[in-house]
Parts: C-alpha cells; sequence; structure tokens
C-alpha cells in the first residue's frame, strides 16, 4: 500500500540470482500489468471494496514511483507519480516497432463485477468503455499507420483473442481481458486490418498458461479475415509446477477454432523476427519446484509475412 511497502517487494525479488543473470545478460523492454499495483485494479478502481478514488491515487503513485527506481526503464519522470505515462515505443532498425500498451491506467472498470460472465451482461457492450483509453488507442493507431517498420509488435497485457468458455449458444467470456471489452476490441482490431494487416504479432502474458491464437477482425466471430497473430507467454513461476494437460477441453476448442494450441506448463517463448515471418518457440520446464530441470520445446509456430494464419512447424 505504501512506498516503502514497493520498495520492500522490488528489494526482495531482485536479490534472485537468476534474474539478476537475466537482467545482466538480456535488454529488456518493461511495461506494468495489475500486481505492480493491484490485483485486476482498472484505473482508479481498487479490487478492494471500500477503497476510495484518493487512496488508489496514493497508492498507484507508490507503486510506479517504486517500479520506476527499481527497473530498466526510459520513460519520462511524472510530475505526478500517479500518472506516469508508460506507452512507448521501440524501434529494432527497420525490421520491427514494438508499441508497449498501458492496459490498466486509462481503462474503463471491468463490466458485471469482474470473473467469467455469461454475456450479454451489464455494461459489457458500451461502446464508451476501453481498455487503453481515447489518447492511447489514437496513438496506437496513428503508430500502426505511420511506421515503416516490417513487422509490427504490441506488448500487451492481457490476452487479446476471445475465449468462449461455454459451448453452444450461450457465452462466456472473462471480464479483466480484452474479452471484457468488445467494442474496445472490435476498434483495435479494427486498426490492425486497415492499417497492418498480417504485420502485426501480439505478445501477451497475465493467464499464467502459454496460448497460440490467431486474430480475427471481427470479435469472437471466426468467420471473419484473419488479421494478425498473437503468442501468450505462460508464468516463470506462478502457479507451481503446472502440467502438460491443457485445461481446454474438445468442446471449448471447437467453440474456439482461432485458438491453435494451449499449454500449462512454467517456461517462456523466444520470437524470431526475420523478413520472411516471424517464428515463436515455446520453451517449458516439467518441473520448477527446485532447480535442474531441463528446457523441453513443446510447440513451434510460424507467421509468414503479409499472410493471413499461424502454422505450426
Amino acid at each position: 500500500m505504501t512506498l516503502d511497502g514497493y520498495r520492500a517487494r522490488y528489494a526482495q525479488y531482485t536479490s534472485d540470482p537468476a534474474l539478476q543473470s537475466m537482467h545482466a545478460r538480456c535488454p529488456w523492454m518493461l511495461i506494468t500489468d495489475d500486481h505492480e499495483v493491484d490485483n485486476n485494479y482498472a484505473g482508479l478502481v481498487s479490487e478492494n471494496e471500500g477503497e476510495s478514488v484518493e487512496q488508489v491515487r496514493l497508492r498507484r503513485a507508490a507503486a510506479y514511483q517504486a517500479w520506476y527506481e527499481h527497473q530498466p526503464v526510459r520513460v519520462p519522470r511524472a510530475s505526478s507519480w500517479s500518472d506516469l505515462v508508460q506507452m512507448r515505443r521501440i524501434d529494432w532498425g527497420q525490421m520491427a516497432r514494438v508499441h508497449l500498451l498501458d492496459g490498466r491506467q486509462y481503462r474503463s472498470d471491468q463490466a458485471c463485477d469482474d470473473g467469467d460472465r455469461d454475456v450479454p451482461c451489464g455494461e459489457w457492450a458500451d461502446p464508451k468503455r476501453t481498455m487503453l483509453g481515447d489518447a492511447q488507442e489514437k496513438w496506437l493507431s496513428e503508430g500502426l499507420a505511420t511506421s515503416k517498420q516490417h513487422w509490427q509488435v504490441l506488448a500487451n497485457q492481457v490476452m487479446l483473442a476471445p475465449f468462449d468458455r461455454t459451448p453452444g449458444e450461450k457465452r462466456n467470456f472473462h471480464m479483466d481481458k480484452w474479452s471484457g471489452y468488445p467494442a474496445a476490441t472490435e476498434r483495435l482490431l479494427d486498426s490492425i486490418a486497415s492499417r497492418a494487416a498480417n504485420r502485426t504479432i501480439t505478445i501477451s502474458g497475465d493467464i499464467h498458461s502459454s496460448w497460440v491464437n490467431e486474430l480475427h477482425r471481427g470479435f469472437a466471430r471466426d468467420d471473419q479475415p484473419i488479421v494478425g497473430a498473437e503468442f501468450v507467454a505462460t508464468s516463470i513461476s506462478s502457479g507451481g509446477d503446472g502440467s502438460e494437460r491443457s485445461f481446454v477441453n474438445d468442446a471449448q476448442r471447437r467453440e474456439n477454432p482461432h485458438l491453435k494450441w494451449q499449454n500449462n506448463r512454467r517456461g517462456y517463448f523466444v520470437c524470431r523476427f526475420e523478413e520472411q515471418a516471424c517464428t515463436a518457440e515455446y520453451r517449458t520446464m516439467s518441473y520448477v519446484g527446485k532447480p535442474g530441470a531441463p528446457v523441453e520445446t513443446p510447440s513451434k509456430w510460424r507467421v509468414e509475412h503479409q499472410r493471413p494464419g499461424i502454422t505450426a512447424v
């Protein structure tokens, strides 16, 4: 809740020798999600009932300041820590432009009290609801339109592709992900389709499991054209050893044909961008409760530049 509290948490995490080794070996492009502040927070709305807007503003200021102090980021220091501007672009030569998105600070509150919900419900479909905020939506759209880079990469917090958990006529989506913001999702997919179709790769996380999704122009409509690809990274340690078995059953797979692969192990993936194609290799470990697990590559995928679809390699 306080600056000292957040600083102590970063001191604990950054004492991990493996994390220190990673920071020494690799350049990092970092953006916050919910747990840098509070689980599933949205704008100035906390997950905790009874926490006022002013309390959330103070907490967010402490969290953003501690993040800025402890992480290798190049963003302008804010006049007000609670309004730290994190969205930015990083160009990797002429090969790729990375758009780092802030999907927490400007979003509307989750609809229908958050969680998994049958839709439509409450304000779920309200076109005024936003994930990125009006200014960031415009910034991203203009960036996609004007970029000369070969690939466009969206560094994005929560899964963009919808996942309908209920087979049949009913639809059930998670309200904290993009599926909880259908109008905002439509606007983003329209922008990708008209400005950078099939040369846009979305890299997402949050869900503590691995996913490979084709992105269609219409929200939750696989009869619409494919306009991009999404690779979702699992967690490194959260959730323990995990399991090889997917929690997606056969009926759900038929309901979500844009989902190409899902896995519940811990690990990461490696994305390679080249002129002709982007490839993603998923690396998983059979256990993380102790050191020494061998690294496996259970799945590898390829997206060809300006050609729709994802193919297994």
